[in-house]
């Protein structure tokens, strides 16, 4: 018994070391891979961060602690291995000119991108904003995070019956506005340690905002590049998208005169994009649940967004010329919620992931109100 114990506690501690070490370690080598324009440095980095962090990150995960394997395979076993594969090949915010080493840590260890990192014509808002504008949002966010959280347990506490549609509607919408508000909370959160520090200190002072209001995306298109997570979004589209329109993995000097990407080029960049996004999410809910998401519901709910993409939007475009936008806006939404319900939320309900956030909020709001206050918001 005390020998299994031990073995278990030497597995945990060599986890934790090698991930201690990655997290150090791998800034100051891409730092001084840049400095000495070492890619071969770089992409050997890449394939040992990438082991580290995707292969033995989960290992270390507590079954009962669902919130913090999220957080922990986000931040370090998904965006920064992105960023750090992308800075292998002259791709991502890692290749920022004028990051400091201190910038290099940041952005690699945080789930955020310097704003000065995306092209002129790129997708994705950018934002100047102040310590307390951040701040303000981080709270605002927490608040409709409680308020979805404490609308979804009333909502389970309620029969369908004869409201079946309206009901099933309605948590759909809950869980779309928790998902939302969960990743805002993160992102604002590490964005206000950011934005405390000088320029001269990171070598960035702006930061990509998150989000840009996803629920007035006209377009597929326009919600995936644009509006929801941006910062993933990002992600895959250097490390995916632009090597495929390219026709080069290697990032190479742009020519005067830009070549556009031919039709069918795109189309194979969109699928291959949301191939690996799915893909992705498939590793994540394996890695958190020990179980694949059912028939491989979230990698097609990722891979039919390329038809949506291709042949949709260009007609949700003609119409937002001809009608306006909301008529383009209300289908684009109601699409993503119709597909959301029965690809996206089934494993999130049957798997009980749901769950597992309403108690993590609930524990964080207990500590933070009295007994009876906290009664009334979950009765």
């Amino acid at each position: 018994m005390f020998a299994n114990i031990d073995r278990c506690i030497v597995h945990r501690a060599s986890i934790m070391i090698a991930l201690i070490v990655s997290v150090l370690v791998t800034p100051l080598a891409i730092q001084f891979g840049k400095q000495r324009q070492s890619p071969g440095v770089l992409k050997a980095l890449a394939v040992v961060v990438t082991l580290i962090n995707v292969l033995w990150v989960p290992l270390e995960f507590d079954p009962d602690c669902h919130i913090r394997n999220c957080g922990i395979f986000f931040i370090i076993g998904w965006l920064a291995t992105f960023k750090t594969i992308g800075c292998a090949f002259g791709r991502g915010p890692l290749c920022a000119d004028g990051m400091t080493l201190l910038g290099t840590y940041v952005t690699y260890a945080l789930p955020i991108n310097p704003a000065d990192a995306l092209p002129s014509a790129g997708t994705g808002p950018k934002e100047r904003k102040s310590t307390v504008t951040y701040t303000w949002d981080a709270v605002r966010h927490l608040v409709l995070l409680i308020g979805g959280t404490a609308l979804s347990h009333r909502l389970q506490r309620l029969p369908y019956g004869p409201t079946g549609a309206v009901h099933m509607l309605a948590s759909d919408l809950a869980d779309a506005v928790n998902l939302y508000a969960f990743i805002a909370v993160i992102m604002n959160v590490a964005s206000v340690f950011v934005s405390t520090r000088g320029e001269r200190m990171l070598g960035f002072s702006d930061i990509m905002a998150h989000c840009d209001r996803p629920w007035l995306a006209t377009s597929f298109g326009e919600f995936w590049a644009r509006r929801w997570n941006v910062n993933t979004s990002y992600a895959l589209r250097y490390l995916c998208y632009d090597p495929i329109c390219e026709g080069s993995m290697v990032k190479r000097p742009a020519p005067p005169k830009r070549r556009r990407c031919s039709g069918v080029r795109r189309v194979i960049a969109v699928a291959t994009t949301f191939a690996l996004s799915g893909l992705a999410h498939e590793c994540f809910i394996y890695w958190l649940r020990g179980v694949h998401s059912g028939h491989g519901r979230w990698f097609l709910f990722f891979f039919l967004q390329t038809p949506l993409i291709v042949v949709v939007d260009p007609w949700l475009k003609s119409l937002k010329r001809t009608t306006g936008p909301w008529l383009a806006l209300a289908l684009t939404v109601c699409g993503q919620l119709v597909m959301a319900h029965y690809l996206f939320f089934v494993p999130v309900f049957q798997l009980g992931i749901t769950d597992d956030i309403h108690s993590g909020v609930k524990h964080g709001i207990r500590m933070l109100l009295s007994e009876s206050l906290f009664q009334v918001v979950y009765p």
